[in-house]
């Protein structure tokens, strides 16, 4: 189910550091059929969306929705504080490109028999009808051996949508566990002794 995002339209003579203390955060959306709009959206409900992952959103304005993906959420260096969210809007027939999220689904084999996921890809580039494109991507790793691995062309795809990533790119991977040594090198050190030399005073 696509995220809804309950927006308002944003009065530009407010004051954006003010918006974003009450808890809001100031948004912009266009689009090819969407007059370009300022938004204000609940800072909870972007982070909940950030958090996740969502990309396509439906925005709702003024009894109205738009179907929307996230172009930027722009963030305060220092901090990492949420200062700006750009919508792209589009119509569910729109052919358009945008990142999916990837999330894996099961418990492996592998990992049951003591193996260790490799799981680096966070997103996959999806091609294709808007209303097409989901929410995000499911690969199930239930049959995962130990040694083995998941690769594009293992994802389950439905609807008339392109994965523009190339079919053999490693997706997960269930390694085999690090033999892990066991040095205690405090223990191990061995002092070397110290010598001591005495100066000698050399008689006149």
């Amino acid at each position: 189910m696509t995220l809804q995002l309950q927006a308002q339209k944003r009065d530009l003579q407010q004051s954006n550091k003010k918006l974003r203390q009450n808890g809001q955060i100031p948004c912009s959306m266009y689009g090819k059929n969407v007059d370009s709009t300022n938004l204000l959206i609940p800072r909870h409900i972007l982070q909940r969306c950030l958090k996740e992952g969502s990309r396509k959103v439906s925005i709702e304005l003024d009894g109205k929705s738009y179907l929307a993906s996230i172009e930027e959420a722009q963030r305060e260096p220092a901090r990492s504080k949420l200062l700006h969210v750009s919508f792209h809007a589009f119509n569910k027939n729109d052919q358009i490109t945008m990142q999916v999220p990837l999330r894996l689904e099961g418990k492996a084999k592998g990992v049951l028999d003591g193996g260790a996921l490799h799981h680096s890809i966070q997103t996959l580039t999806v091609q294709g009808r808007a209303g097409d494109i989901p929410e995000e991507l499911v690969l199930d790793v239930t049959s995962l051996e130990l040694g083995s691995s998941l690769h594009v062309s293992d994802l389950n795809i439905h609807g008339n949508i392109e994965i523009k990533e190339a079919a053999e790119i490693t997706l997960v991977a269930c390694n085999f566990p690090k033999l892990q040594k066991i040095e205690d090198e405090a223990a191990a050190t061995i002092e070397a002794p110290v010598e001591e030399i005495d100066d000698q005073e050399s008689a006149a």
